[in-house]
């Protein structure tokens, strides 16, 4: 219903009686003639033509005895006619009461990447951010998670309701994807397989790891970023046996992503909590255990820690001996590169041509 009436928001409500008195009007039928034929108070005829009064069912049924026009068409209209005039009244009520969200969220964003129907008509934007939510008002919003564990330096860089229409969207499209129960042992098969994809074309990487990680029990989802999140990914219990990796490809480097995507499996394998890591981009000042650990996880099952830190002390960092040494760990020489202008053996500026770029085909599709 929603695609056929697109942006439809009537500015008046068409009565049932109007057209009532059109009838009566073409068939020379005065009022209180239709009154006598259908039985009814004339000053009940005359309020329902005058636009005063509703038609009732039993008032539709006896206007289809006597014109011969369907009961049902009468109360159809009668409907459309009350809830576009309850929807008016709404509408008038969310602009004064709520219209400062259409500051507060990035809608126009939203509508790009198709999370919500564009609208011309601020009050048809609000309705479908509160559809969005599912929320019948914005007073029902629930206060930001404590689990976001959001911090004072924090909070300067990210935007509050950006994040959470991000964090939102992934619960939707996660909603429509079934998946085993969550198994652990089949989760850590998947990681150690996913690893060696890091030198496939995302083309390739990308469905194959959505395949592994439902295997297991666990939602993979890519979503756009969104101005002012500041995630590079989040990890979620949707159910006891159902988890969430949501990733961002905010800055479109490949070693990024394989960093967080592996952050967040680290989560999950500490099983179901009611906690939601969200992966802030705060320069690696990480000042909470779980992160350190996740963090730590990510790092050594991509850069195993006894062969980097052997390559470290040669301390040749040439195109050339980066590329030998991804081969001898069989990784994509981007991630060496990565960690090295992480950990400050390279600076930010150098061997970035190893590094590969990935981009957004559509809003789920990695290329």
């Amino acid at each position: 219903m929603s695609d056929f009436l697109g942006d439809y928001r009537p500015n008046s409500a068409l009565h049932p009686g109007r057209l009532l008195r059109e009838e009566l009007t073409a068939r020379a039928m005065s009022q209180r003639d239709f009154a006598e034929r259908m039985r009814r108070p004339p000053q009940v005829i005359n309020q329902i033509l005058r636009e005063k009064k509703s038609i009732t069912p039993e008032t539709a049924l006896g206007i289809e005895k006597v014109l011969g026009i369907d009961a049902q068409f009468w109360i159809n209209l009668q409907g459309i006619h009350d809830l576009a005039v309850e929807r008016m009244a709404e509408d008038a009520q969310l602009l004064e009461r709520d219209g400062l969200w259409l500051q507060r969220l990035p809608v126009r964003k939203m509508e790009q990447f198709g999370w919500i129907e564009a609208h011309s008509r601020k009050s048809g934007r609000l309705w479908e951010l509160l559809k969005f939510f599912a929320i019948p008002s914005f007073d029902a919003l629930p206060p930001t998670p404590e689990a976001i564990g959001f911090r004072v330096t924090e909070k300067a860089k990210v935007d509050e309701w950006a994040l959470r229409a991000w964090l939102r969207q992934g619960e939707r499209e996660a909603a429509t994807r079934e998946v085993v129960d969550f198994d652990p042992q089949q989760f850590r098969a998947a990681i150690d397989e996913i690893r060696s994809l890091t030198v496939e074309a995302p083309e390739v990487s990308w469905p194959r790891m959505q395949r592994l990680c439902a295997d297991a029990g666990i939602v993979l989802i890519a979503l756009p970023h969104l101005p002012k999140t500041g995630a590079n990914g989040v990890a979620r219990w949707l159910k006891p046996h159902k988890a969430m990796i949501q990733l961002n490809l905010r800055y479109r480097w490949a070693d990024i992503f394989w960093f967080t995507f592996f952050h967040e499996a680290a989560h999950v394998l500490e099983g179901p909590s009611q906690r939601v890591f969200v992966d802030l981009d705060n320069g690696g000042a990480h000042d909470d255990e779980a992160e350190l650990k996740a963090d730590r996880f990510a790092t050594d099952s991509l850069t195993p820690p006894d062969p980097y830190q052997a390559f470290i002390e040669r301390g040749h960092f040439s195109g050339s001996a980066v590329q030998k040494f991804a081969d001898q760990i069989e990784i994509h020489p981007g991630v060496v590169v990565g960690r090295l202008q992480h950990d400050g053996h390279l600076l930010h500026d150098r061997l970035n041509s190893l590094r590969d770029r990935w981009q957004f085909a559509d809003p789920g599709t990695v290329t």
